[in-house]
């Protein structure tokens, strides 16, 4: 199956006098070929076999290329690592090679289980299951995520690539989940403080600056509806960021307040919900799991609910609400589907000027040393990423340690 990919409009400014001459207007016409009565009939032979020969030659191409005499297009696909990322989500079907030691947007890293090399200035990388980790003498180490998808956990749907349980058992929250690698991160009785930031995928600035300035250990979660997500995806994914996708949800003042196309709705059967689920599942791949956007009214509506988080069980996804409505049954509902969830604790950015936000982190920060494991919840908005990407910093010292929300999910299933 093949998806279409989208584009954005392209304008060009064509600033030639030439063109902007009337056809008519004096010195402005091309040399006829014959341009006079007295030309040669060895002047006519020569203009008759260039004319021949370059009617010989379009007849070649036309019969002999495969796309002679059809329309085609030729389209420039750049690494965002370079320049702007290509549009849409690449198809299946071009995902299938890429050389040794190449890494492209839309294309699937295949890393030899522990693997590992030597360079010349000391830094060594073992590489496990698409995770790179690097170190660097004198400087710790750094985790790289595979940046696309693992084929055996995708499915082709009708609008898109959808995530699903791989033949073996692998599951896309585990195989697409950046390690928690340190002893600290595993002890119990360690504060542990997970984040996810929000809203991704929109805001082209917004986006590379959460990807660049906060640290990996820091989970994305993408809008359904942005532009290029796949490559943004990949990105995220080559700088250590763990992805989960947000899922609209019907707040109580629907339609006033409109999440997006595609909200799942109280009021629709199962299956429209479901085939609203899918398309949105299908805007990118290699995400650990999914986070309600709005939703107040859906989330607690244990009909409405229900079909939902059983199918995100199903498709090997974990389940994170922000918890911006105390009514949410999504605890009681992922008891009996199986499904590894849990809520944010703080959400950081809830007035969003820097004295709310840092007196939320101090709040954040409390709670992890009285309960050892939190989750908080922010937006990417500019004052949020910076506070958060200095907060971050002063971490270790405090005697906490960052995990990834994957990370946080497993260890509340497993208390």
């Amino acid at each position: 199956m093949v998806y279409q990919m989208s584009t954005l409009a392209e304008q060009y400014a064509i600033m030639s006098d030439d063109l902007n001459t009337p056809l008519a207007a004096p010195g402005n016409r091309a040399p006829l070929l014959f341009a006079s009565k007295g030309g040669s009939i060895v002047t006519y032979a020569a203009y008759t076999l260039i004319a021949g020969g370059l009617g010989f030659l379009a007849w070649i191409i036309l019969l002999a290329s495969p796309l002679g005499g059809q329309p085609y297009a030729i389209i420039a696909l750049s690494d965002p690592a370079v320049g702007m990322p290509s549009q849409g989500i690449a198809p299946l079907n071009m995902r299938q090679s890429i050389a040794p030691g190449e890494e492209q947007p839309g294309q699937t890293e295949i890393a030899s289980t522990n693997q590992s090399s030597s360079r010349s200035d000391g830094t060594s990388e073992i590489r496990n299951n698409g995770v790179t980790i690097i170190h660097r003498p004198n400087s710790g180490g750094s985790i790289r995520l595979g940046p696309t998808s693992d084929p055996a956990l995708i499915e082709d749907g009708a609008d898109g690539p959808l995530p699903r349980v791989a033949e073996d058992g692998r599951r896309p929250s585990h195989v697409y989940a950046r390690p928690a690698v340190s002893p600290e991160s595993q002890n119990p009785d360690q504060p542990r403080i997970a984040i996810l930031v929000s809203g991704l995928g929109i805001s082209t600035s917004g986006t590379l600056d959460a990807i660049n300035n906060l640290p990996g250990e820091m989970s994305l979660g993408f809008a359904p509806y942005g532009t290029d997500l796949q490559n943004w995806v990949g990105r995220a994914r080559r700088a250590g960021h763990e992805v989960l996708m947000q899922i609209p949800m019907e707040p109580f003042d629907y339609p006033d307040n409109d999440p997006g196309p595609h909200t799942l709705r109280v009021d629709g059967d199962s299956q429209s919900n479901l085939d609203r689920l899918h398309w949105l599942l299908s805007r990118f791949t290699g995400y650990v799991g999914v986070t309600n956007y709005m939703g107040a009214r859906f989330t607690a509506s244990n009909d409405a609910l229900t079909p939902i988080l059983q199918e995100i069980s199903d498709r090997g996804l974990m389940y994170l609400d922000d918890h911006s409505s105390p009514r949410s049954r999504h605890n009681e509902i992922a008891s009996r589907v199986a499904l590894q969830t849990g809520s944010a604790d703080v959400i950081i950015d809830a007035i969003s000027d820097q004295s709310h936000i840092d007196a939320a982190l101090i709040r954040l920060e409390n709670l992890a040393l009285r309960h050892g494991l939190v989750i908080g919840y922010a937006s990417a908005l500019p004052v949020s990423i910076a506070r958060l990407s200095e907060w971050a910093k002063q971490l270790q010292d405090k005697g906490i340690t960052l995990i990834p929300v994957s990370a946080a999910l497993i260890q509340n299933a497993q208390s």
